[in-house]
């Protein structure tokens, strides 16, 4: 289908909807209103029927005051004199005022007078029974009598409904006091209606409420007014509308249905006025739809059409320099041009994809069914070495590896039994300089597709991805070789690191405690040695520098490093890479690979070097493990020995001879027997601390406290032990309160004040400062002691770790109390670090953070 049918077919439906829709609206919305304005002139219309029903009895009330506030009227009724019946009652009066009822009545509800008059036959006639049963009732009538207040309205009676005015009456200053009530009535008869709708020049219809409905729309008014409405319009034809209201009577029932029929002229009009609308919007419709559709063609359709023949020519032809023609400057110009700029970008991307395969590293290659080169990419020449061109004149399976040949034959067999087949192989190809390359090829079956013709070949050099693959081999046979010695595995992994990575040698540094050791892959060197002197050594200066990254250097001396190892100046090695081996957060080692040439070493291969600092690493862990738990075995029985020898010495002399010394000599006894228990309880606390920091469950209990309490708390409690040591608080400032647990920072002061008076000369002075320091509170334990040499301060903080010789040493325990003491602090969000005083001795400080509550 063509666009042209396919637009007509949519622009058609859419302005039959729309016009549709817009008769519709306009149906709902201007006939609504012509309806409202029809409904709002009914409203009217009763509104004036009410208005001229009201004038009616209002006239027959003033009529009625007139009489009643009369002088004559007032003597009447207290003489009943027959001169003012004769001179104002006759027949002629009733005939002037139209009137059917007067009845005089005095206070006590008793009828002075009254006479009726048949207006219609022109006679007098009897009182109604029912309104002189009303009258003696005491109805509402009377009210006039007592009250002064006029009544006029509706009665309904069993003749005819009836306009009755009641009034009191009064002499002729309207003064009284009342004699009575002054009633009178006329009937609401046909000739009364009639009467009404003349003056009102309106169609007037009056009915009983309680009358039987003679139509539908009486009965639908009645049941809208028994539902509490004041009026109801009802449609009674097509050319007829009526609307109602209820009338009350005086006792405020509605008694009667007054209903005005009207013409309907506005709903005509309206009707009138929405076809000839409607013929004029259908007349509009065909003439817009007729011009978008003419429009459509000239500016759109005919504009796509000659540029879809255009692009059709183009693409027939083949000739990329072809342009379709523009015109104008709109979205179809534009698109136009888009079709120009995308022709322009075809021809730009046909040329960038063949520079992209003259230039591409991957060589691109076609073969033809007999396996002859007929394309070759001039990146042959970069991987290879061949010149471009060199397989077209040769076979290029000459140069596939002996072992190779025989897969590349059946795999390009399988390529030619399918159209469209991919094959992909790993081959070895001989380069022009005489070595082996690792490549993987791609072969696309393409001979069915015209312009190819031939099976594409994608093949990539993947010698280096090979050989990573041959180091990752020889990293896991390692690591299936190694040990339970860590030492012998320390000398593998450096002598892998040499295999595998092909370097000169390789070595291992590595720093215990303060005391340097070297292992090489020199004949001879399997086993570790000490160098005195590590200064000049680019391996050690990484361990003692703590670097954590791998250090290159492709030309130590063209890139101005001096090393002046005993392993560098035997062998004059030039390239130098060292990987740090990171042990407890602190730089232990270093592997390092040295060669004879200046060499860069790959990414690949410093990550090969990586893994096997991280082996390093772990024996490193084993070694540090074995040598903690010989250290804790070694100082724990030496410790424990201590106590327990003190406390078994003074048991048995005071068992053996206890009944030969003095009380003083026995108190003497106990005392050290208790001083040797409290030693032991010590140092099963801080076995326990110890347990407790490894396994995760050293917890805090944190509150908001007082620094300086803290700080006498700790020297109070040192005060106790009666050690010859003096001390020297001084806190800097007001110190604001922290958020921690007290008993641990008072733990970590006992610890570093204990610490200061064991290696401090007796009567010394331990002084305790603590002050703010930005937003931290430091704390710092200065004694006058021997000092921590500078290469042990950050080792003293380390599980087990003692200055000297962890045995033959004068002062006691077993390591751990700074250890502890670093885990609180740390805990706490705090430092701990040691300073060398000048004058000697040591100064401890540690800091705590501000922390919010938690």
């Amino acid at each position: 289908m063509t666009l042209r049918r396919k637009t007509i077919l949519v622009i058609v439906p859419i302005f039959i909807a729309l016009l549709v829709i817009l008769n519709l609206i306009s149906w709902i919305f201007i006939q609504g209103s012509y309806d409202k304005l029809e409904r709002d002139a009914v409203s009217e219309n009763i509104s004036r029927a009410l208005i001229t029903f009201s004038d009616n009895i209002s006239s027959i009330a003033t009529t009625c005051k007139d009489w009643a506030y009369w002088d004559d009227t007032y003597d009447f009724m207290a003489d009943r004199n027959q001169a003012y019946i004769d001179s104002n009652l006759d027949i002629w009066v009733f005939e002037n005022l139209q009137l059917n009822v007067m009845v005089y009545v005095d206070p006590s509800g008793d009828i002075a007078y009254g006479k009726g008059f048949d207006l219609l036959a022109d006679e007098e006639a009897p009182l109604p029974p029912d309104l002189i049963d009303h009258i003696y009732q005491g109805a509402i009538l009377l009210d006039p009598a007592a009250s002064e207040e006029g009544v006029m309205g509706v009665l309904l009676l069993e003749e005819n409904p009836l306009l009755i005015v009641s009034e009191p009456i009064l002499n002729s200053q309207a003064e009284g006091p009342s004699r009575g009530a002054l009633i009178m009535g006329r009937y609401l008869d046909a000739r009364e209606i009639e009467k009404l709708a003349e003056i009102g020049h309106q169609d007037i219809e009056i009915t009983g409420f309680e009358t039987e409905p003679v139509s539908g729309g009486l009965l639908d008014a009645k049941e809208s007014f028994l539902a509490g409405e004041n009026m109801d319009i009802q449609v009674l034809t097509p050319d007829s509308i009526a609307g109602y209201t209820p009338i009350d009577d005086i006792f405020g029932d509605p008694v009667l249905i007054m209903g005005v029929v009207s013409a309907r002229a506005i709903h005509r009009q309206g009707v009138t006025t929405l076809i000839y609308f409607h013929i004029f919007l259908f007349i509009a419709c065909i003439i817009i739809g007729l011009s978008v559709i003419l429009l459509m063609e000239r500016l759109v359709l005919s504009r796509i059409s000659r540029l879809s023949r255009e692009v059709i020519e183009i693409g027939i032809s083949g000739d990329q320099a072809a342009r379709v023609s523009l015109s104008g400057r709109d979205e179809l110009a534009r698109l136009a041009g888009s079709i120009n700029i995308m022709l322009d970008r075809l021809e730009r991307s046909e040329e960038r994809f063949k520079s992209m395969t003259e230039h591409a590293l991957d060589i691109i290659t076609v073969l033809d069914a007999d396996g002859r080169t007929t394309y070759e990419s001039p990146s042959v020449e970069k991987m290879l070495g061949y010149e471009r061109g060199y397989f077209r004149e040769h076979n290029p399976f000459d140069l596939v590896h002996p072992d190779d040949v025989s897969h590349i034959t059946d795999t390009l067999a399988r390529i030619l039994q399918a159209p469209g087949a991919v094959e992909r192989v790993e081959l070895r190809f001989r380069h022009k300089d005489g070595t082996w390359r690792n490549l993987v090829a791609i072969g696309y079956n393409l001979i069915e597709d015209p312009s190819v013709g031939g099976i594409v070949v994608n093949a990539r050099d993947i010698t280096r991805q090979v050989m990573a693959r041959e180091r990752l081999e020889k990293v896991n046979l390692l690591f299936r070789s190694l040990g339970a010695d860590p030492r012998e595995n320390i000398y593998k992994i450096v002598l892998a690191g040499r295999d595998i990575l092909g370097v000169a040698a390789a070595a291992y540094c590595r720093r215990d405690k303060a005391r340097c050791f070297i292992i090489t892959t020199e004949p001879g060197m399997e086993t570790p040695r000490e160098v005195k002197d590590p200064d000049g050594s680019i391996a050690f200066d990484i361990i003692i520098k703590d670097l954590r990254e791998p250090v290159l250097i492709e030309d130590i001396i063209a890139e101005g490093f001096i090393d002046t190892s005993p392993l560098v100046r035997r062998h004059g090695f030039k390239s130098f890479t060292g990987y740090p081996v990171v042990c407890k957060q602190k730089t232990v080692g270093c592997i390092s690979l040295y060669d004879v040439e200046a060499r860069a070493f790959s990414g690949d291969e410093v990550e090969v070097l990586g893994t096997l600092a991280h082996a390093l690493q772990v024996e490193e862990e084993r070694i540090s493990n074995e040598r903690d738990i010989k250290d804790f075995m070694d100082v724990a029985s030496h410790e424990l020995r201590h106590p327990i020898t003190l406390v078994k010495g003074y048991a048995l002399t005071l068992r053996d001879y206890g009944g030969r010394l003095d009380e003083a000599s026995r108190l003497e006894f106990l005392n050290m027997i208790n001083a040797g228990a409290d030693r032991l309880d010590a140092l099963t606390g801080e076995l326990l601390d110890i347990s407790r920091i490894e396994r995760g469950r050293f917890a805090l209990n944190r509150r908001m406290v007082e620094i300086e309490p803290i700080i006498r708390n700790a020297v109070g409690e040192m005060g106790e032990k009666g050690l010859e040591v003096r001390f020297d608080v001084s806190v800097q400032g007001d110190l604001p309160p922290r958020f921690i647990d007290p008993e641990k920072i008072i733990r970590v002061l006992v610890i570093l004040l204990d610490n200061a008076c064991e290696h401090s000369p007796a009567a010394s002075l331990v002084r305790v400062t603590a002050k703010r320091d930005g937003s931290d509170v430091l704390i710092s334990v200065i004694d006058q002691g021997v000092g921590v040499p500078e290469k042990e301060r950050e080792l003293i903080f380390e599980r087990f770790y003692q200055v000297g010789d962890p045995v033959n040493r004068p002062t006691s325990g077993m390591g751990l109390g700074l250890y502890i003491a670093r885990e609180i602090v740390e805990a706490h969000g705090g430092r701990i670090w040691h300073e060398d005083r000048e004058g000697g001795g040591s100064i401890f400080r540690f800091s705590l953070p501000r922390v919010e509550r938690v």
